[in-house]
């Protein structure tokens, strides 16, 4: 070994671009840097013996608030306190918090979070940056796409979809078969039949009732309370009210609670 040498190792590529909070926090916590991430099982030390950089593995265990995660080589946290099946997958940055519990032929993307006590059942898809609450639980073949959020204490049901950047409240029950398309709202206490769908920028206000095999269009805004009918087809760009679902074809104006003419 030269005697001016500084460092003894470098990786191939870049360190992982971090950039969801809680997972920075989570490494702050723990006393790792960013600097110090590595892709890989490794990180560099560096030592005050001739300034030489040595490498140490990473560790596989950390401790942060007093809870315990084991640390993957993709940088995926999980919790000790959580079941992931060893058939199942998790993605680069994402973390499972305690409790939660991972069935066979679940995938989960990178950059996502499992709150505790979550339940995924055989065979979920989760892409990347999705967020599930704590105790939601999730039956078989369901799917969520980019940035999806879910709430606490929801459920999902059998083969339903949640697509892009699409929020669901807290409480809220997504029945079998369901689809929910991008950009759209749910509110807390919600309820979506089985088959119904949820066209994109649609808004569904709290404790709303979504009656199975409903379509609900585009940019619709269904008022909170609101039970539609089943099989009701609401059109493109409706407002809806009442507990009967009567639909108004035409927004109210701002500031007026009145329909345009």
């Amino acid at each position: 070994m030269e005697d001016d040498l500084s460092i003894i190792f470098e990786p191939e590529t870049q360190p992982l671009p971090v950039k969801d909070e809680t997972y920075d926090e989570i490494f702050a916590k723990a006393g790792i840097t960013e600097e110090l991430r590595r892709p890989g099982n490794y990180f560099l030390v560096e030592q005050a013996v001739e300034g030489v950089v040595e490498l140490w593995p990473i560790p596989t265990e950390i401790v942060v608030d007093g809870a315990s995660y084991e640390l993957r080589e993709n940088g995926a946290l999980i919790s000790t306190q959580a079941r992931v099946n060893s058939e199942a997958e998790v993605g680069s940055r994402s973390i499972v918090e305690r409790g939660a519990n991972i069935y066979r032929e679940v995938q989960i993307g990178s950059a996502c979070v499992i709150g505790a006590e979550a339940v995924l059942k055989e065979g979920v898809w989760l892409t990347n940056s999705v967020q599930i609450g704590a105790r939601v639980v999730v039956h078989e073949g369901a799917y969520f796409n980019n940035h999806a959020v879910i709430g606490d204490d929801c459920i999902v049901g059998e083969n339903s979809s949640v697509h892009a950047y699409s929020k669901v409240g807290d409480e809220v029950r997504i029945e079998d078969k369901v689809f929910i398309s991008s950009y759209v709202e749910l509110g807390d206490y919600a309820f979506v039949g089985e088959g119904a769908q949820i066209d994109d920028h649609s808004l569904i206000g709290n404790s709303a009732n979504i009656a199975k095999h409903s379509r609900i269009g585009r940019r619709v805004q269904v008022s909170a309370g609101v039970h539609t009918k089943e099989r009701q087809k609401i059109k493109d760009g409706s407002w809806v009210v009442s507990y009967a679902g009567r639909v108004v074809n035409n927004p109210p104006r701002k500031g007026t609670g009145e329909s345009e003419a």
